[in-house]
């Protein structure tokens, strides 16, 4: 895949809220700090420190802090169940996903056409990181393509009403395993997450 990241760390904009959207097919989703993802290929968020991401092909959520990092069990990482999954294969479907950073609560969330997927991580060192978190998208495949909303359009979210809302102290959605995947021998498809280098992108 290929990383594209902002060109400037995330602002808040509402309330001590943080927040951008971007029209994505398959891809992963997030804010990253410092270096380790900038022109990298077939890298996805939450694989190096620090990130906070969302992944399309099963919807998992990923962090990668002072706090926590992926699963693994020695050989692969893996996140956590979370959200819906969002875009298609090569280009064939996009969506548009949120993520939002609340520094009152330290913690971060995501939406998916507008939608809340809920908050996915809390007890972030947002404070001190917020200067430093970058938007960021990694693109999964050739065809895959991504543009980014900073307000210059309308969000898809109503960030204003999230703000005084009682789903912005709910709490953690997801933690879980995810379910596991099927064999060769069931048949199953090759997902969106292959490392084939991506494409057909648009940063602003």
């Amino acid at each position: 895949g290929l990383v594209l990241r902002g060109r400037r760390p995330l602002q808040c904009i509402e309330d001590e809220l943080a927040y951008f959207e971007v029209s994505t097919s398959a891809s992963s989703v997030g804010v990253t700090v410092g270096s380790a993802y900038d022109g990298q290929r077939a890298l996805h968020i939450g694989w190096r420190s620090t990130a906070y991401g969302y992944h399309s092909d099963d919807g998992a959520k990923w962090r990668h802090d002072a706090v926590a990092g992926p699963r693994t069990n020695g050989a692969i990482m893996n996140g956590v169940t979370f959200g819906e999954p969002f875009g298609g294969h090569r280009g064939s479907a996009v969506d548009t996903v949120g993520c939002g950073l609340d520094l009152r609560r330290r913690s971060v969330f995501f939406t998916k056409n507008g939608k809340l997927q809920g908050t996915a991580f809390e007890n972030c060192c947002l404070s001190r990181l917020c200067p430093r978190l970058y938007p960021t998208v990694a693109l999964h495949e050739d065809g895959d393509r991504c543009r980014f909303n900073f307000g210059a359009e309308p969000f898809l979210f109503d960030i204003a009403a999230f703000a005084v809302s009682d789903a912005r102290s709910a709490g953690v959605i997801g933690g879980g395993e995810l379910p596991t995947p099927a064999t060769e021998d069931e048949g199953s498809d090759d997902d969106d997450s292959a490392d084939d280098d991506s494409d057909d992108s648009d940063d602003e």
